[in-house]
């Protein structure tokens, strides 16, 4: 072994002599610390395996000697686990673990963690970010942005589409935020005056978007021919982020990935897209490298990207498409950023109802310093109807009105359709979101819970149906492979639910003593939200049903929602069935009012709505491991994206 003066030698060295050789201002400035630690590429995502958006183009920059870092907020224990039983903070080390192994392979130098908790699903930043302490998460970021002092951060699109875990949204905002208040001596000052840190200019930020949409594209299918040569067979960046994706086993990352390369696919081959957010530096046209641009340039002292984005004032009134809740916080957060620009992003998303008419409210501002009478319109799909088309409304100087149109859909086909505004020379089009509706009648006696659907239709009910393209994740080729049915009624005691499955692949490979994640295998989530459009789960009730444990027992948890945990433990009062069938299997739950957890407890009123989905998971393997997870689709009967974090865009169920 070398001694330890010998160690000190050969690895910094070259590192003295390149000091020494300095001007005294500039070795002033930089220190051993600053040059070992400096990156030109950071990533900033919420969960290990989050990289994998982009790791083909992280294993093409490692390949090209450049220092690709990576800080991730959570260490993932909030996740599910198919490769064994640990749980919680035993699962965030066994992550840990998969995440520095892939790492290894791209070539990523540095990886920090924000030490944030990751719990549940959930599709609320808000929620996210208060959970997490929003100022302290920041906090920990700058201080990590000024330490490793990155030319470009790279991070995750913080934009509340469909699908998109609040935990992403959270690692986006921060990252967004960081750039800014990395570089501002006011942010943090503690840093700087205690810690020895100083504030640092990021040069770029990138948002990435593994479906496409951004402005500067990375190819992933050229040949590794620097550091990185020989790491794998193929040896093409997409072949590096293959491989070194696959070690997160406990995500079913190395099943999923063989079965794509068994039919001839592979995921990262495709490029990788990203978005310029902002920018110190002149920006780029069609951009094919994030480096771009800098070498030789000034950094500016303001962020030149918005700059070069202000939002016009072209008419004396601009009017808007009021969108809902968790787009309404995302336009407020990217004007409190100065990217305002981006808003177009994202129309307006407004949830509307089948055959009922649906409040959709328009807002129109004054932009003058007079008052003044102006006329709104709004253009609804042929066949839609709407209590007024267009009103006259005075405003004064600089005043917003909030003006009200009741719009009732034609169409009974799930989907999104356009609603257009306009006043004067300014217009807006938003997304009308279209979701489904029924009733719960009062059960005539009290039924049993046996999973039999003779008593529903002996009484005269009638089931509602989930077939096949009601997909909200993956396909399924027809009815025989995965859809279902489902009667419901109400009791003053509880909602009563009958749900009749058709399944070609029913596993029971969940132990009774891992009663959780039952988007794993098969199973049934009836999810009911007493005060309906809620902006997260955390209000609401999400019972998931394994028809069958390993024993051949049926089981339940809740999930993400008002009191998580398996109902045995948790929810006693909640009664459960359920019975194979030639077809699939049926269960059936009578849910106590009290377990939605309202104050005061929930009072089941003639007229009175609840949100309500049930979603169907549909395994995708009939000889599974114990605990893997081999979900492999997902009907609902609202089907949106998502939708299992997202009350928003539930069905609405009355009570008769």
């Amino acid at each position: 072994m070398y001694p330890l003066q010998n160690v000190f030698r050969l690895r910094y060295a070259p590192l003295l002599v390149s000091l020494l050789l300095l001007p005294l201002s500039a070795v002033a400035q930089e220190t051993v610390n600053h040059q070992v630690m400096k990156t030109d590429v950071l990533v900033v995502t919420a969960h290990p395996d989050d990289e994998s958006m982009m790791a083909a183009t992280m294993a093409r920059y490692a390949d090209q000697g450049k220092v690709v870092s990576l800080v991730t907020c959570t260490r993932g224990e909030g996740g599910g686990n198919g490769t064994g039983k640990e749980l919680g903070a035993s699962l965030g080390i066994v992550r840990e673990g998969e995440l520095r192994r892939c790492l290894s392979l791209l070539g990523t130098r540095y990886l920090y963690f924000l030490n944030q908790p990751d719990w549940a699903y959930t599709e609320s930043v808000q929620a996210t970010l208060a959970r997490w302490g929003k100022e302290e998460s920041l906090r920990r970021l700058v201080r990590l942005v000024r330490i490793l002092r990155p030319e470009v951060i790279c991070t995750m699109d913080p934009a509340p589409v469909g699908g998109q875990h609040g935990h992403h949204q959270a690692a986006g905002r921060l990252a967004t935020e960081a750039f800014t208040a990395a570089a501002d001596p006011r942010v943090f000052p503690d840093q700087i005056e205690e810690e020895g840190l100083a504030v640092w200019k990021v040069r770029k930020l990138y948002w990435v978007s593994f479906g496409g949409g951004g402005n500067t594209v990375i190819r992933t299918d050229e040949q590794a021919t620097g550091v990185l040569a020989g790491k794998v067979k193929g040896n093409r960046y997409a072949d590096i982020a293959t491989r070194a994706e696959m070690n997160h086993r406990s995500q079913g990352f190395d099943k999923f990935m063989e079965s794509m390369a068994d039919s001839g696919q592979t995921m990262f081959a495709r490029p990788n897209n990203f978005l310029l957010v902002k920018s110190r530096v002149p920006a780029v046209s069609d951009e094919t490298d994030l480096l771009a641009g800098l070498e030789g340039v000034s950094v500016a002292e303001n962020d030149l990207l918005s700059a070069q984005h202000p939002t016009p004032v072209t008419s004396d009134v601009e009017v808007r498409v009021e969108p809902i809740q968790p787009v309404r916080n995302y336009q407020d957060w990217l004007k409190a950023n100065h990217i305002s620009y981006l808003m177009k992003r994202l129309p307006a998303h407004v949830p509307v109802t089948m055959g009922v008419p649906s409040p959709v409210t328009i807002l129109v501002t004054n932009t003058t310093d007079r008052g003044l009478r102006q006329k709104v319109s709004i253009s609804l799909p042929e066949g839609w109807k709407a209590n007024q088309k267009e009103t006259l409304v005075t405003l004064a100087a600089h005043q917003t009105a909030h003006l009200r149109f009741d719009v009732t859909p034609a169409s009974n086909k799930q989907g999104s359709y356009p609603i257009t505004t306009k006043a004067g020379k300014s217009a807006d089009t938003g997304e009308m979101d279209l979701l489904p509706i029924t009733s719960a009648k009062r059960l005539p006696r009290k039924f049993a819970v046996d999973a039999d659907t003779i008593k529903w239709t002996g009484a005269g009910f009638t089931s509602v149906a989930i077939p096949h393209n009601f997909a909200a994740q993956g396909s399924a080729k027809d009815d025989t492979e995965i859809s279902g049915r489902f009667y419901m009624g109400y009791t003053n005691e509880g909602l009563h639910v009958l749900v009749d499955v058709k399944d070609d692949t029913v596993v029971t490979n969940i132990a009774p003593d891992d009663i959780k994640g039952h988007w794993r295998s098969t199973s049934t989530e009836i999810a009911i939200d007493p005060n309906p459009r809620g902006e997260n789960t955390f209000g609401t009730l999400k019972l998931g049903i394994f028809p069958q444990d390993t024993t051949g027992k049926v089981r339940a948890g809740r999930d993400a929602d008002a009191n998580p945990g398996p109902v045995d433990k948790k929810e006693k009062s909640i009664l459960l069935a359920s019975k194979m069938t030639a077809q699939g299997y049926i269960v059936e739950a009578l849910i106590p009012w009290k377990t939605l957890r309202t104050t005061p407890t929930f009072t089941p009123t003639v007229g009175r709505n609840i949100g309500f989905n049930v979603i169907l998971f549909h395994a995708g393997k009939k000889q599974a491991r114990v605990g893997e997870d081999i979900n492999k689709s997902r009907l609902a009967w609202s089907y949106w994206q998502g939708v299992w974090g997202r009350p928003i865009v539930w069905g609405t169920v009355i009570l008769k």
